[in-house]
């Protein structure tokens, strides 16, 4: 009697898990896909132009000289620089 109550109470939780588990994925494909159309900063439709703070580079220096007329990048007119820093060490630690 004790093995067939505890064999349901098994087949209970493992039904129970997994739906828990299936609905946690769904929630946050759901979540995803809500905060993915929600949030600024995604544009689904190409422009022509674009805004002169898309032309700066993290260098700093305008690339304006770089987009030809149809819209398309063009090569850089001089080979990038390498910069002579270090990488930062990381240790892990705090």
């Amino acid at each position: 009697m004790s093995r067939i109550r505890r064999d349901t109470s098994l087949g209970r939780i493992t039904r129970i898990t997994k739906s828990l588990g299936v609905g946690i994925i769904a929630a946050t494909g759901a979540l995803g896909f809500y905060l993915s159309q929600a949030l600024p900063g995604h544009s689904s439709t190409t422009q022509g132009t674009s805004s002169p703070a898309s032309n700066i580079s993290p260098t700093g220096s305008s690339t304006s000289g770089n987009v030809s007329a149809s819209g398309q990048l063009a090569p850089p007119s001089s080979p990038p620089v390498q910069s002579q820093q270090l990488a930062p060490v990381v240790t892990g630690s705090s």
